[in-house]
């Protein structure tokens, strides 16, 4: 018994040792409808064979080692139609298979964080030095140990000013980011830390009260970020709803949504459900939140609340109701 136990943690051991290990993908998302040079990071990544994606939307062009075995190019073509989110992919060399590792899709172009030309230090951690930037981009960055990293807009009196961030979402440390909007005397018009929607990871969204500038700030909630601290971060005029109702639906109905919590109101959309549970996404002057309000399925009967209710005298009657077992 002994014996058969060692030559299994023997072999496994071996097997550690030889199997190609895939650690992170470079730059972390890409746009719909382009063609991405990803660089794949790790050790022992020789002759790969295929980038296995569980998604559609995504089809690899061309994979092509480094001479070292730590990394591996390709080039990769975002659909135009492909979901918004996340990707999941792994890396098979003729040694094994990769651990997962992600890669998202967004609906805007990637600017990177300014930094230092040896990379060690950033060039935006001060409210009167922003990183300048156009709205509707995705900032991929790193929130540093006591680092804030602050992004300037244009905006003009009635905008949606959005922002989103995946941080702990990318998966690569446990990272908790803050954001905040700020005018022009740094007065924070919005903050945001944790969020029912997002978990770890924040959104939020307010109307541009005056023309002129408008800084975003992103950093860890407790200043203990550190080199793996990536993120990306949506900063546009998209619409950023923070819940949907109903929150669930019977296999294949067709009903009406709407989407609460947006800074312009809610939002309506009839939607065809299938038969799993999935993300709903609103589209809004041309723009799509960057993710979506998760609906349940389920084949039971429902009722849906309608106010108002608050006390026993607005108690609504209801003539007809479904029988047990009901949502």
């Amino acid at each position: 018994m002994a014996r058969t136990l060692l030559l299994f943690l023997f072999s496994s051991i071996l097997a550690h040792g030889f199997s190609p290990e895939l650690s992170r993908v470079e730059p972390r998302g890409g746009r719909v409808g382009s063609e991405v040079q990803i660089q794949l990071y790790g050790s022992r990544l020789n002759d790969p064979q295929e980038l296995l994606l569980y998604n559609k939307g995504l089809t690899v062009k061309s994979l092509i080692p480094s001479k070292d075995g730590k990394s591996v190019k390709a080039i990769i073509a975002i659909a135009s139609d492909a979901p918004l989110g996340e990707h999941p992919m792994r890396l098979r060399c003729k040694s094994g298979l990769t651990y997962m590792r992600t890669f998202w899709v967004g609906q805007f172009p990637t600017v990177m964080e300014a930094r230092s030309e040896d990379n060690k230090r950033d060039l935006n951690d001060t409210f009167k030095e922003p990183q300048k930037i156009d709205l509707n981009v995705t900032v991929q960055g790193v929130a540093d140990r006591e680092d804030d990293d602050y992004y300037q807009v244009q905006c003009e009196k009635g905008q949606r000013l959005s922002v989103e961030v995946e941080a702990m979402r990318l998966g690569r440390v446990m990272f908790d980011p803050y954001i905040a909007i700020l005018d022009e005397n740094r007065f924070e018009l919005a903050v945001n830390d944790d969020s029912p929607l997002l978990k770890r990871d924040c959104a939020t969204s307010i109307i541009v009260p005056e023309d002129g500038p408008y800084t975003v700030v992103i950093r860890e909630s407790s200043y203990e970020g550190n080199s793996s601290s990536q993120y990306r971060l949506h900063i546009g005029n998209f619409p950023r709803p923070r819940a949907i109702f109903p929150p669930a639906a019977k296999p294949g109905e067709e009903i009406e949504f709407t989407f609460i919590g947006d800074s312009k109101g809610d939002l309506k959309k009839k939607i065809k459900v299938g038969h799993q549970a999935f993300s709903a996404f609103i589209e809004d002057g041309g723009l799509i939140s960057p993710s979506g309000n998760s609906v349940h399925i389920s084949p039971l009967d429902y009722l849906n609340e309608i106010e108002p209710n608050e006390n026993f005298k607005q108690a609504y009657p209801l003539k007809n109701p479904p029988k047990a077992p009901v949502a």
